[in-house]
């Protein structure tokens, strides 16, 4: 069995990842702790990062007009081209060479998620051992937690974080971007001083919300 995890790197020439650096540190050292008990694990990354959509040049057949030869910027609405690009993109990549091998697709999706195990239905290649062996996810949490498993974001934010992503996505919470404030201070600044590009398709970091990193930086400078 293949075990694969796809890093979504903000910069793969200095080697910054897109997940929190206490979250990716964990995920290479478990690696180790699966390879000993036999399997194999692979953690894929993506030819392109972050910056590359960010500075990416839009073309001049981009269907909207006003957007035609500008930079990208920050991810759109309803369009996570980072998802597309820097994840989806080396799983598939690595599923299409592996295509003899009749694949199946183990997904962590527990028995009381029944939206995501609808989808799931669809796929035939693709099981849930969670669902076949009745796990929920508190039982799936509860069992990270006895075999020292459990992902270190449940200690970096309790009782605040629900999402395990990407630090510069436009969901990320306050919590999480104060932590990369603190640990890569650089990084966050110059991320933050993104949003002054000009001439940017997508001039905003979170298109749900009239925040800006400016704003969102200050905030963290007061906590």
């Amino acid at each position: 069995m293949t075990i694969l995890f796809a890093e979504v790197m903000y910069d793969l020439k200095r080697n910054i990842s897109g997940h929190n650096p206490d979250i990716i540190k964990f995920i290479y050292e478990k690696k180790k702790v699966f390879e000993s008990w036999g399997y194999n694990v692979e953690i894929l990354r993506a030819e392109t990062d972050y910056l590359d959509n960010f500075w990416h040049k839009l073309s001049l057949r981009t269907k909207d007009p006003s957007r035609r030869g500008l930079t990208w910027g920050f991810v759109p609405s309803k369009i996570c081209a980072i998802k597309r690009d820097c994840k989806i993109k080396p799983i598939d990549k690595w599923i299409k060479t592996h295509a003899k091998e009749n694949l199946i697709h183990y997904i962590g999706i527990a028995k009381d998620e029944p939206v995501r195990l609808k989808a799931l239905y669809k796929q035939p290649c693709q099981v849930s051992l969670l669902w076949k062996y009745g796990y929920t996810e508190a039982d799936a949490m509860e069992l990270c937690r006895e075999n020292d498993m459990l992902s270190p974001q449940y200690f970096l934010f309790p009782n605040k974080l629900t999402r395990d992503g990407c630090w510069f996505c436009p969901n990320a919470k306050l919590c999480e971007h104060k932590a990369i404030y603190e640990q890569m201070p650089d990084i966050w600044q110059e991320y933050v001083e993104l949003e002054q590009t000009p001439n940017l398709a997508y001039p905003k970091w979170n298109p749900y919300t009239d925040q800006t990193l400016a704003e969102r930086d200050a905030l963290i400078r007061q906590h």
